[in-house]
């Protein structure tokens, strides 16, 4: 059977509990005086361009960056063992899909946004996102420029591959 792009997103339903989610719902907070907003290129354009939502990255040695660290780190593994039952892969993607590159706390107001763009770079293969509410209309995760869409309730994850052909 042909596997699709869609067969490589993996997503997990309330991986993360509420109470791990309240938790870092909470350090956002409290840290929002450090949020900064992010850019990267444009997925149609290729220019460079901000988008209107901020973030604040974990620090580490923090009880919230170990969460999210020992979280990644069994995520990725169950995203390899998941890849493996598709039987069409190289055992090399497992060298290249090991290590998170940045732990952020990202938060969306009414109106903001994330533009159209991909996560690759010269040490990223692959993306992966926490929902950490559910409490809002729209954010939906939307990826081949919404050709599929991805709803995540409170504490879904989300891990696919990272280069030019994910956009979302």
């Amino acid at each position: 059977m042909p596997v699709n792009f869609i067969d490589l997103i993996y997503h997990v339903p309330h991986f993360l509990s509420a109470s791990e989610c309240k938790q870092l719902i909470e350090e956002r907070e409290r840290r929002n005086a450090e949020a900064v907003t992010e850019h990267c290129p444009e997925a149609s354009t290729g220019k460079d361009t901000y988008s209107t939502f901020e973030q604040v990255v974990l620090k580490p040695g923090t009880p919230n960056f170990k969460l999210i660290h020992n979280s990644m780190e069994t995520i990725i593994n169950q995203y390899h063992d998941y890849l493996d039952t598709l039987n069409c892969f190289s055992v090399r993607y497992r060298d290249a899909l090991m290590y998170p590159h940045m732990y952020r706390l990202m938060r969306y107001k009414k109106g903001q946004s994330l533009h159209a763009h991909t996560d690759n770079s010269l040490y990223v293969s692959g993306s992966c996102t926490f929902n950490l509410n559910d409490t809002y209309e729209g954010g939906q995760f939307k990826f081949f420029r919404g050709k599929h869409t991805v709803h995540l309730e409170q504490g879904d994850v989300l891990i696919f591959p990272a280069d030019y052909f994910w956009v979302h």
